[in-house]
């Protein structure tokens, strides 16, 4: 039997992972092939990527950079889109890392009410998000379209 954690996560989860997949889906939709999107993160960032690629390739590996790329780094890329539904970025985007590595590392996420609240509004940042990213496809499919 699972721990009551696991089975609570599974939601969390795929909601995490739904929305780091709108990230690479925008990401690709707006830049294509090219990784000219790693010009929007600063040099630290794209050094970490581009290092990740270089040990790849030693190894005979192949993954794009976008692959490569932390969710911080996707959220970084499309800021624009993300802020203009309002809020705090940066505290949006450290609370929304703490629940995909909470939910990656299954702990514990809510041992009280104070925890449960932060919890539940974590997941109202993650679909806010995810509308914001499925909203703004949507109206780049109909512009081509």
């Amino acid at each position: 039997m699972e721990r009551p954690t696991e089975a609570a996560s599974y939601g969390p989860r795929f909601l995490v992972a739904q929305l780091e997949l709108a990230m690479n889906s925008r990401i690709k939709e707006k830049h294509g092939l090219e990784n000219d999107w790693l010009e929007l993160l600063d040099q630290d960032e794209k050094k970490r990527i581009l290092n990740r690629l270089r040990k790849l390739q030693r190894e005979n590996l192949a993954l794009s950079l976008l692959e490569l790329a932390d969710f911080s780094h996707k959220a970084k890329v499309l800021r624009f889109l993300l802020c203009a539904k309002g809020g705090n970025f940066e505290r949006d985007l450290e609370s929304l890392k703490s629940l995909r590595d909470e939910i990656a590392h299954v702990k514990e996420i809510a041992r009280g009410v104070a925890d449960l609240k932060r919890f539940v509004e974590r997941i109202e940042i993650a679909e806010l998000w995810l509308r914001a990213l499925e909203s703004e496809q949507a109206v780049s499919a109909a512009a081509r379209g």
